[in-house]
């Protein structure tokens, strides 16, 4: 609207057909520029397409008028097929983190704590969340066994909440959980892997009981070995139940195919 301060001032000073032509062009090139963002993705791909929404949200945050802003908004959703609602969401959520507009994608962070080495269990718990993502008949199995404790690090521990959450009421969806991050990179490319982990393995068929079980007790060992460490005599008695328990635990192979 520049260098008029609103809509209404522009409209004042220029006329509504002046505006009409100023949004026309403005959308225009808001849409070119949005076009450019889609180019070489793969929208079929969770993480490209949480990337090219997270690139479409940053270039709304120019428009300072929330009318227009929606008015671009609900022109770049009808163009890409993108839920209205949920851009709106993340926007918001964007705006409420102090995203800029102009702030570039490798914008220096803070230090990130030092990962600690992956001795099978992040893997597991990835396995683990693409399956129950996948499958509603690993939840049936693992329910009231596996719970989102059991995950370690923020990132899995959120996605296994949420992902829990959605299973409860009967519907999985990744890609919600995975704009649940918006705004933090890392944390992002993290949870999008959480949900594309499948065991690299030679045969044909999987066996996708022996994957889940082996997933299931690594994950579920790891947190028991780790509550250990500082419980009291009367938790350790409940620890080792549950130790014991988890050395029999098996699924059937007919229980996934």
């Amino acid at each position: 609207m520049k260098p008029h301060k609103d809509p209404d001032e522009f409209i004042r000073a220029l006329g509504r057909e002046a505006y009409e032509k100023r949004i026309e062009e403005a959308e225009n090139a808001f849409l070119f520029e949005v076009r450019c963002a889609r180019e070489g993705k793969d929208l079929s791909d969770p993480e490209q397409l949480t990337a090219f929404h997270r690139s479409v949200a940053r270039k709304l945050l120019e428009f300072p008028e929330e009318l227009e802003r929606n008015n671009y908004l609900e022109a770049a959703c009808r163009t890409w097929s993108i839920p209205v609602q949920e851009m709106k969401n993340l926007v918001s959520r964007m705006a409420a983190r102090g995203v800029r507009p102009e702030e570039p994608e490798t914008a220096p962070r803070p230090p990130r704590p030092k990962k600690e080495k992956d001795t099978g269990a992040k893997t597991s718990q990835a396995l683990l969340l693409t399956y129950l993502s996948e499958d509603p008949r690993v939840y049936a199995l693992l329910k009231g066994k596996l719970t989102p404790e059991d995950f370690t690090g923020d990132t899995a521990r959120k996605a296994a909440e949420l992902l829990f959450a959605q299973l409860e009421a009967g519907d999985a969806k990744p890609a919600e959980i995975i704009s649940h991050f918006a705004g933090d990179d890392d944390a992002e490319r993290e949870a999008a892997a959480l949900f594309q982990t499948h065991p690299r393995l030679e045969e044909e068929e999987t066996d996708t009981a022996k994957v889940v079980q082996e997933a299931y007790v690594r994950v579920k060992k790891a947190r028991l070995e780790e509550m250990s460490r500082s419980a009291d005599i009367s938790r350790l008695q409940e620890i080792m139940r549950q130790q014991k328990a988890l050395a029999s635990f098996r699924i059937r192979k007919e229980d996934l195919s």
